[in-house]
């Protein structure tokens, strides 16, 4: 569920692999990447 709203900002959308295949990898990386940057910022 994390993982969806990282990519979709929703936790409810199309199925998980779905959703890596439509953004592709390096957008899908990308929105993780900024993800994790923030969380390091938080601490």
């Amino acid at each position: 569920m994390l993982l969806r709203a990282i990519l979709t900002g929703k936790t409810a959308s199309p199925p998980l692999l779905e959703s890596l295949i439509v953004f592709g990898k390096a957008r899908s990386l990308d929105r993780m990447r900024r993800f994790l940057e923030a969380q390091k910022r938080r601490k």
